[in-house]
Order: C-alpha cells, then structure tokens, then sequence
C-alpha cells in the first residue's frame, strides 16, 4: 500500500501503539446464515451481547477514522477513550457531537443523578438506568438570564428540542410538555415527558430554577403515579422521574430520596455562562460595532 501522508501515517502510529490488541483482520460486520428454508439473513451480535475483551476491537473497528483521529488528538487516558468510542458506537454519534460530547466532560457527568435507583429499580437494569441520567446537564444551547420562571426554561428547552435530546442521550423520544392528568375533578400539568426505549419507561422532568427542597420529591412521586395509572402500558417498566435544580446539600436529597418507592433522580443544570459584568464594560455595543463596519466600508 502507498499514498499515505506523513500526517496519517503517525495517526496510524498512534492508533496502533493505543490499541496494540486490535487485530489486524477485522471481523465481518455481519455473517451470512441460512435458515431452514433457505432465504439469506444478516446477523450481527449487539455490543450488549460482546463481553471482556472482544468488545473494544469489536467497537474500534465500528466507528469512521475522522472519529478515531479525534478520540486520539483529544484524550490520552486509556479508560476515557474507550468510554467515548463506545457511547460514539452506541448514539451514533458525528463527529462534530462527539466532539461536543468530550469537550463538556460528558466522561465526568454521565450516570452521577443523586438517585434511589439501587433501591427502586430492578437489578437487571439498575446500571443501565444509573448510566442514563446526568449531572449536570449542560443547557449551554439556550440564553436565558439568572433571574428565570420555571416557564421560561421550559419554554427554552421545547425551542430548542433536538439540542436538549442529545443532551439527555440515547434513547429518549419527546412526548409532550405541561402534560395533562384529571384524577378526580382535579387537573394537574406535568413539565416535560419522554419516553426512553433503552429503559422502556416514561420519563419525567420537573423544573425547578431554585434549590431542592424535599417537598419537590413529593410533587415528583405523584407525577410518577399518575403516569403509572393512566398512561403506563402492561408492557412497560416503571415510570422514571428527575428533578432538574440546584442540589446545594446533596445529603438532604439523599435523606429525601431514601424512603421513596418511586424511581426519581435529582440534577443539577448548567445555562450558558455570561461574560463578568468587568468584560462587558469594556466590550463595544452593536451601535459602536455598527459604526466601525460602515467606516470600513467607506474606506473599501
């Protein structure tokens, strides 16, 4: 083989002294089998089903080269890389997310919910379900101001859906916002439902622009039951429930979560961070921009 350039063959380089074990003839991404009347099928084992070793040569050889030379350029630890070449596998992940995805420490954030998840949801699942809730979650895609209402963050993140999905990972699919429930003559509207296929449950968020406070819980587990009631399926796991807000003393989350038999996460969020008030003194206003373009223009 010739044609490479100096630049790809010390990627090479590097991918082979970071990945020595990766052997040099792939395995077919599917395999053919016949069935017993003879029709062709593809078959390809899920990464679920790929334990120990097998799974990161598995994956590597999954995953585009512009990808790979990313993961390389930006991360040295052994352990962070695969973390990333496998939710990369997992999400489907382009390169332009993935590398949104390392440059806000998704590595640091992922499956860090204070939750009673151990104590409520079924061990077969307990890890994936801890693996699928942040904190915190980073709203950098909206530009709201400190002083906000529950509505107006809500508001922001229906804007901006599609920035908000990928935040909260694989998985979730948008159901609706201020969701209706009547038990009774009482009607109640619940912030924000998904549903995630990988846990298959629904999800609730409740925002919240303050601190935690127990009662929050309280609100959360009714939500929880009411979806459980009226909407749940037979088919479907228990409803699962996260409070987005600011946990100051994670120990009285803790507490409150402790005796609750609904599964409810709580998390902290992240807006997009303005300049110090030191920066905007000095930065010129669009007026005075405005003014200088035009000069400029003259100039031309």
């Amino acid at each position: 083989m010739k044609g490479f350039s100096v630049r790809n063959i010390k990627y090479m380089r590097a991918f082979a002294k970071a990945y020595p074990n990766f052997p040099i003839v792939q395995q077919p991404v599917a395999q053919l089998q016949h069935t017993d009347n003879e029709r062709i099928e593809f078959v390809q084992a899920p990464l679920a089903q790929i334990t120990g070793n097998d799974k990161i040569p598995f994956v590597l050889s999954h995953i585009s080269w512009n990808h790979h030379i990313l993961i390389l350029d930006r991360i040295k630890d052994k352990d962070i890389r695969e973390f990333y070449i496998i939710r990369t596998f997992q999400n489907g992940w382009s390169r332009n997310v993935l590398a949104a995805q390392i440059e806000s420490k998704m590595h640091l954030r992922e499956g860090r919910a204070i939750s009673n998840f151990d104590l409520t949801v079924p061990s077969d699942i307990s890890d994936l379900t801890r693996e699928t809730f942040k904190n915190p979650y980073l709203l950098d895609f909206i530009d709201l101001q400190k002083e906000i209402q529950e509505r107006d963050l809500e508001r922001a993140l229906i804007q901006n859906l599609k920035q908000f999905l990928l935040e909260l990972g694989r998985g979730f699919a948008y159901v609706g916002n201020q969701v209706r429930f009547q038990v009774e003559k009482d009607e109640f509207f619940l912030d924000l439902l998904f549903f995630n296929f990988s846990l298959n449950c629904f999800v609730v968020f409740e925002l919240k622009v303050g601190d935690f406070k127990p009662e929050f819980a309280g609100k959360l587990n009714f939500y929880i039951t009411c979806i459980d009631n009226q909407l749940k399926g037979k088919e479907h796991k228990p409803t699962i429930g996260v409070l987005l807000c600011k946990t100051p003393n994670k120990t009285v989350v803790k507490y409150t979560l402790q005796k609750l038999i609904s599964p409810i996460g709580v998390s902290e969020y992240e807006l997009k961070k303005s300049l110090p008030k030191k920066l905007l003194k000095q930065m010129p206003t669009r007026e005075e921009l405005e003014e200088q373009f035009r000069s400029l223009t003259k100039i031309v």
